[in-house]
């Protein structure tokens, strides 16, 4: 996550328990639960149980040695306590933000958004309270006052150790150290924001964000720096150094030296007796641990903002910005979920698989336990032993001691011999308090039912023409249709189609109830229907059908196949064109072998298809006897004789030659011409008078005739013909 959000989170952090004395005998993972809060923020529940109270962004925690939990309850400006028994009540602060109250009842002073609590040898209690930058100190009798004052910066983090020494954190400046006597010295930081010093004194190194501070049992002091995403540790010769994380944010390195690996801002950080040190891991939503070699794991959180998980494995748990942890002498963790306003509690010292459904006979898991020592004693194990249906393999040598902070792996396998559900244990016999230390286990057997019938998984939706079915699915399955995974036969296929296609059969063996067949390379060459059907013995087949559609195309059909017509008639008939395979576009008519003196029409001329397959129609009119315009119509009178007009200028033309001639004397070439005209005039009026100009209709010759119909678009085309009848 961004530095800009980590250095909000950096508020997130807290303080330190006591360590054992003994081997302690923990698991990874463990069991997840809600002790504290009801998941809404509000301030009510005192004097119930803890998981009817209401918490308001709790962000620090801290137990004492009777096993009581305080929380720093920061939005309500208060600090509360769950007792081993599970009852909240307010330890101080009366609920109002501010700053009243020194020398009097902690429960009627004011504090402003506390941070951090943390405890002495003695009992009592410490408060970072964060916006009046100072450390107030609520002693056994219940009466607050304020230890430490720091001035131009906020008190983010408090620890204290057994000989009543108490630290705390300042944002960017560093950490002090208040002695019993009341003597404050700056121990680490040199008060710029920054990184740098390792290996050099803390007091000249750069700090940043430094928020939850920890104690372990030889006095080293371990620091979480939000804003520097890492955790560094300053031994008891004031020498500053890192120990977890790579000044990068982010998630990685589980299973690495943790000095490489990447967190999101850790707001805090705890030390049990073995010298393992467990991580905040804020902005992830992760607790990780840090074993006593170094390797850097992640035991609490899958990682996603939430809450969900209570009572089931921790690994598989979801918080939202845990900011705080506290640990009892068992090992058991108490983590303040800050975004969800709970205290979750992570149960380590047993822990519960579940191995889910597993078929009759057959073996489910390995699922692995980790079993750690996290005192500060060998921890002897003697026998691992699992109840019935259940099996163990483990790593952890009954023989030789898990030193402190070491790991031993235990794995378990669940193979049921009846149907339903099965419960069992394993059981560790050890040297370590609460043993012996059981695992929980619980599975369901399951007998699967026989196979009763084939079932097609696969969907036959139409096919193109030339494609393929590709895969296909085959489903065993029992009488309840139910998968019958047990199934395991042999499954044949038969693929049938129309003319054309060649019959295909194939078989596969089932596994697990499901057999798959390859169909890609049979090409469906054939437009029609086609069913497939697949067989096994002793089971009722399966049968599906589906079409494989061609090309667009269309057809043409007439209403008649013979058109008797007279020789100067007409007749109709229809012609019909009907699109196929979502045909779209204009469709024009033609006909021909039409004999002399005939012709055909169509309404309309031409026909638009939509895609939609719809038939359409033309009316197509065919005539005989067409009329033509002819060269001259028969003569009216004899030819012997002109009409009036043609006489009358035939004489015009007489009369005007011999006077044409006297005018210009001597003929000139154009006057010689004018006799050739007027005789021209005379012979056409002649000819005028001869007969008319004008049409005619000439008949079609009877017969029979065949005569062709043709539907043409683009490079489609189809014709049919009938016979045509002229008497």
């Amino acid at each position: 996550m961004a530095v800009a959000v980590a250095a909000v989170l950096w508020l997130f952090a807290l303080p330190v328990e006591g360590s054992g004395a003994n081997p302690v005998l923990t698991f990874t993972p463990g069991i997840a639960s809600t002790v504290a809060g009801t998941g809404v923020s509000g301030y009510s529940g005192d004097g119930g149980p803890g998981t009817s109270a209401q918490f308001n962004f709790p962000m620090g925690t801290a137990r004492d040695s009777q096993g009581n939990l305080y929380v720093a309850d920061t939005a309500n400006s208060v600090v509360r306590k769950l007792s081993a028994g599970g009852t909240v009540s307010t330890v101080a602060g009366n609920g109002t933000q501010g700053y009243s109250g020194d020398g009097g009842p902690a429960t009627s002073a004011q504090l402003a958004f506390p941070t951090a609590v943390a405890l002495d040898g003695a009992g009592n209690l410490f408060i970072a309270d964060y916006l009046n930058a100072c450390v107030r100190k609520v002693d056994t009798n219940g009466m607050i006052s304020t230890l430490a004052t720091a001035s131009g910066f906020l008190v983010r983090g408090v620890a204290a150790d057994v000989a009543g020494n108490v630290y705390y954190s300042g944002s960017f400046e560093g950490v002090w150290e208040v002695d019993p006597q009341g003597v404050i010295t700056k121990i680490a930081g040199n008060g710029t924001p920054g990184f740098s010093g390792d290996g050099g004194p803390a007091i000249d190194a750069q700090t940043s964000g430094l928020a939850g501070l920890a104690l372990d049992g030889l006095g080293n002091l371990y620091i979480a720096e939000v804003l520097n995403s890492d955790i560094r540790k300053v031994d008891t010769n004031g020498t500053i150094t890192t120990i977890a994380g790579d000044q990068q944010f982010g998630y990685s390195g589980d299973g690495g030296p943790a000095t490489s690996a990447k967190f999101n801002g850790p707001t805090d950080v705890r030390v049990d007796a073995a010298g393992n040190l467990y991580v905040v891991d804020s902005s992830n939503n992760r607790i990780r641990k840090v074993d006593a070699g170094g390797t850097i794991s992640t035991i609490v959180g899958d990682g996603n903002f939430g809450y969900a998980g209570d009572g089931g494995l921790a690994s598989f748990a979801r918080f939202a910005s845990p900011s705080a942890i506290a640990l009892d002498g068992s090992g058991n963790l108490f983590i303040a979920d800050t975004g969800n306003s709970v205290i979750r509690k992570v149960q380590v010292d047993t822990t519960t698989l579940d191995f889910g459904v597993v078929t009759v006979t057959q073996t489910g898991g390995p699922i692995s336990v980790i079993v750690s020592n996290t005192g500060n004693a060998g921890l002897n194990v003697g026998s691992i032993v699992a109840s019935n249906s259940f099996g163990v393999q483990t790593t952890c040598s009954s023989s030789t001691p898990l030193p402190p902070g070491s790991e031993c792996s235990v794995d378990v396998t669940f193979t049921p011999a009846i149907n339903g559900n099965v419960t069992g244990t394993v059981t560790l016999s050890d040297d370590a308090a609460g043993n012996p230390h059981v695992i929980h286990l619980k599975g369901q057997g399951y007998i699967a039912p026989h196979a009763d019938k084939l079932v097609f998984a696969t969907q036959f939706p139409v096919q193109p023409l030339n494609g393929n079915l590709g895969t296909v699915v085959v489903n065993a399955t029992d009488v309840n249709g139910n998968l019958a995974t047990g199934f395991s036969g042999a499954v044949a296929v038969l693929l049938q189609g129309p003319n054309g296609f060649t019959t295909y059969s194939t078989q596969v063996n089932a596994s697990g109830g499901t057999a798959t067949f390859d169909l890609s390379a049979v090409v469906l060459n054939a437009a029609g229907s086609y069913t497939i059907q697949a067989s096994s013995t002793g089971l009722t087949s399966a049968q599906a059908s589906f079409t494989v559609t061609g090309n667009a195309d269309f057809a043409i059909s007439l209403s008649k196949q013979s058109l008797n017509v007279g020789k100067d008639s007409s007749g109709t008939m229809n012609v019909t064109v009907t699109p196929t395979n979502s045909f779209s576009g204009s469709i024009a008519l033609s006909c021909s072998g039409l004999p002399s003196n005939s012709k055909c029409s169509f309404a309309p001329a031409s026909l638009n298809a939509d895609g939609s397959n719809t038939a359409l129609t033309s009316l197509m009119t065919l005539s005989t006897g067409v009329t033509t315009v002819a060269a001259a119509s028969p003569a009216k009178e004899p030819v012997m004789l002109a009409t009036r007009t043609s006489a009358f200028v035939g004489l015009l033309g007489l009369v005007m030659a011999p006077i044409a001639r006297r005018r210009n004397g001597s003929p000139s070439k154009p006057a010689r011409l004018v006799p050739l005209i007027l005789v021209a005039i005379i012979l056409c009026g002649g000819l005028v008078g001869c007969g008319d100009l004008g049409s005619q209709t000439h008949s079609t010759p009877p017969g029979n005739y065949t005569v062709t119909v043709t539907a043409t678009s683009t490079s489609i085309s189809h014709s049919r013909t009938f016979t045509l009848v002229v008497q």
